[in-house]
This record gives structure tokens, sequence and C-alpha cells, in this order.
């Protein structure tokens, strides 16, 4: 110990301690990663439920633009119509 040398049982505790630190580290790691992929799998499902409303939505204006488009020139000529 006096040459500033570890003796063999510090170096092996200090062994012990770094793969300890090492596979915590993996562990924590692995954890980590699968709760990102469940958040991630459960923003994908919400995304696709907003996804297939916005779809709804725009075809029922797209229905509604339609309609109204078939019934403006029947308007104008009952407009015009109303004029004479």
């Amino acid at each position: 110990m006096g040459n500033g040398m570890c003796s063999r049982k510090q170096k092996r505790i200090f062994q012990t301690l770094l793969l300890l630190t090492v596979i915590f580290g993996f562990l924590y790691g692995a954890m980590l990663y699968l709760e990102l992929q469940t958040q991630l799998r459960k923003a994908e499902a919400v995304a696709l439920k907003y996804q297939q409303h916005q779809d709804s939505l725009s075809a029922q204006l797209q229905g509604t633009v339609h309609l109204r488009g078939r019934a403006w020139p029947t308007s104008l000529r009952a407009n015009a119509g109303l004029g004479k």
C-alpha cells in the first residue's frame, strides 16, 4: 500500500462495483427503451384515430361542398326568374 498501488482485494471490489454499475446501466436502459416503445405505440394509435377522424370530416366536407356546388346554379336560376 505504501507505493500507491491498490491491493488485490481493493482491485477486486472496484471491478465488482464497476460490473454492477454496468449491469444496472443496461437494465435501466432496457426498461427505458421498453417504456418509450409503449408510449410510442400509444401515440401512434392516437394519431391513427385522429387521422381517421380527419379523413371522415374531410369526406363530409367534400360532400357538403359538392351539394352546395350543385345547388348554386339552381339558386342562380331561381333568383334570375324572380327578377323578371
